[in-house]
Parts: C-alpha cells; sequence; structure tokens
C-alpha cells in the first residue's frame, strides 16, 4: 500500500510539472512581442534544465509539495512580469524591457528555481524539520501579512510592510531552528528557504494584483497626468519598488543553493551525474522525480 501511495504521489507530480511548464509556454505563446515570447520560452527552457541538473525530488511529500509551491511561484511571478513587458507602449519601449528586462529577471527567477530544488532534492542533507521551518514561516508571514492587503485595497505605495515582513519572517525561522533543529548549517537552509519563498508569494501576489486588477493600483501619478494614461502610468509607478522584493529573495536563493549542494554530496556531484547518465533516464526524470 505504501508503495502504491508513493508511485501514485511521483504520478502526481510528474502531472503537475509537466502541466506548469506546458502552460507557460502556453501564456508565452499568447505574447504579441515575437523577441519577447521566444525570451520567456528560453528562460523556462532553462529553468527547467538547470533542474534536471541539480536532481530528483527527495521522496518525502513535504519535499514534492514545496517544490511544487516553488516552481508554480517562479512561474506565475515570471509569466506576469511578461504580462507587463508585453503591456507596454511603443517599440522602443517593448524592445527595451525585452532587451534589459528578460535576462535580468530571468536569471532571478532561474536562480530562485535552482535554489529551491536544490533545497528539495534527494541529494541534498535537508531534513523534514528544515523544510517544514522554511516552508511553514513563508506560508504564514505570507498569509499574515496578505490578508489585510487583500481585504482592504489598494496596495501601499511603498514597499516598506513587504521589506519588514521579509525580514521578520527570516528572523522568526531562525528562532525556530535553534530551538528545534540541532544542526547550524540546517538552520541557514531553513532561514534562507523562508526568505525565497517569502519573497516570491509576495512579489508574485503583488505583481499580480497589479496586472490584472485596476482595484488594487495606488495612484502614483503626478496631478498632470491625463485620466486616459492614469492607470498604465500608476501601475508602473507602483510595480518598479516593489521589484526589491523579488531582489532580495535572489540574493537569499544564491547562497541557499550553494548551501543546500553542499550538505549532501556536492563534492561528488559532477561525477554522480556522469554515472546516472549511463542509466535509462527519460531525461525529465531528475526534475520530475
Amino acid at each position: 500500500m505504501l508503495r502504491r501511495l508513493l508511485a501514485l504521489g511521483r504520478s502526481v507530480w510528474n502531472l503537475l510539472a509537466v502541466a506548469m511548464t506546458v502552460a507557460g509556454v502556453g501564456f508565452a505563446l499568447r505574447l504579441h512581442y515575437a523577441p519577447l515570447r521566444f525570451g520567456v520560452i528560453a528562460v523556462i527552457a532553462v529553468g527547467v534544465a538547470a533542474s534536471v541538473l541539480v536532481g530528483r525530488v527527495a521522496e518525502q511529500w513535504l519535499a514534492r509539495l514545496l517544490r511544487a509551491v516553488g516552481y508554480g511561484t517562479v512561474l506565475a511571478e515570471g509569466l506576469f512580469l511578461a504580462h507587463s513587458f508585453d503591456s507596454a507602449t511603443g517599440n522602443d519601449q517593448l524592445h527595451e524591457k525585452t532587451v534589459h528586462g528578460v535576462p535580468l529577471f530571468g536569471a532571478v527567477l532561474v536562480c530562485c528555481t535552482v535554489a529551491l530544488a536544490a533545497a528539495t532534492s534527494r541529494r541534498a542533507a535537508v531534513g523534514g524539520r528544515t523544510l517544514i521551518v522554511g516552508g511553514g514561516v513563508a506560508v504564514v508571514t505570507g498569509a499574515a501579512v496578505l490578508t489585510p492587503v487583500l481585504l482592504a485595497p489598494p496596495l501601499p505605495r511603498t514597499p516598506g510592510w513587504a521589506l519588514l515582513a521579509l525580514f521578520a519572517g527570516g528572523f522568526a525561522a531562525f528562532l525556530i531552528s535553534v530551538k528545534w533543529l540541532d544542526q547550524p548549517r540546517q538552520f541557514g537552509v531553513a532561514v534562507l528557504c523562508a526568505v525565497v519563498l517569502i519573497g516570491l508569494l509576495l512579489a508574485t501576489t503583488v505583481e499580480g494584483l497589479l496586472q490584472f486588477s485596476a482595484h488594487w493600483v495606488p495612484d502614483t501619478s503626478p496631478a498632470n497626468v491625463a485620466a486616459a494614461d492614469r492607470l498604465q502610468n500608476n501601475r508602473l509607478g507602483a510595480e518598479d519598488p516593489y521589484l526589491w522584493i523579488l531582489g532580495l529573495a535572489f540574493f537569499a536563493a544564491l547562497p541557499l543553493a550553494g548551501l543546500t549542494l553542499r550538505l549532501g554530496d556536492g563534492h561528488r556531484w559532477w561525477r554522480k551525474r556522469s554515472a546516472e547518465a549511463g542509466g535509462t533516464s527519460t531525461g525529465l526524470g531528475p526534475v520530475l522525480g
């Protein structure tokens, strides 16, 4: 019975991962600006390839859930940003956003993907308690911060509340880790995992609200902006400051990826990948578990 449940869990994860990838590519194909369209598809391909290299997801259900939530959040944030770029007026503005925005934010999102994949990989010696602390603090912090915002639009004009929540969540994860975990390196994984997930949850929710609901767009435009252009100008004015949240998630993802691979068998990583290459892998197996 246990084996059947584990096999069912793997099948569900496989279908979910494929569905998210197909949905992302399908959304990208609907973008109007061709260079942006191909750029977004390229970022998705790089993210999938990077996840394959990191390795299969761990057997425990919590690792699968955390990786699924992380992947879904990264994908949603990337597509929201792509929609924002595609909504720009004028070919010059579209070209500038594509040339500069896609590589920059693509690198940020791929790095977050690699970090979450590494933290939930079966190679990394990350304990279940560590994932509970990181994921649990992220969910609780995100819900506590976003609930008042969702109930009382619009969004605040400045991201101070979100930045404070990010640091508070990281500090809470540290305090819980000191009491509950027994290895200093596991403390670091739990804290960094919480910060990355909180940053992604906040950034994705804010970006989605700004792009698809005018109700939550704060008035950031000067008085001389015409009424017809005011909503788009407000979106741009509110969006830029909140990108700092995504930047902090990126700076936490860098050490998280390195620390989790080091906790496992990182020094033999390339040799193990070479050995696995001689097996009967389907190519999608390592990332899908």
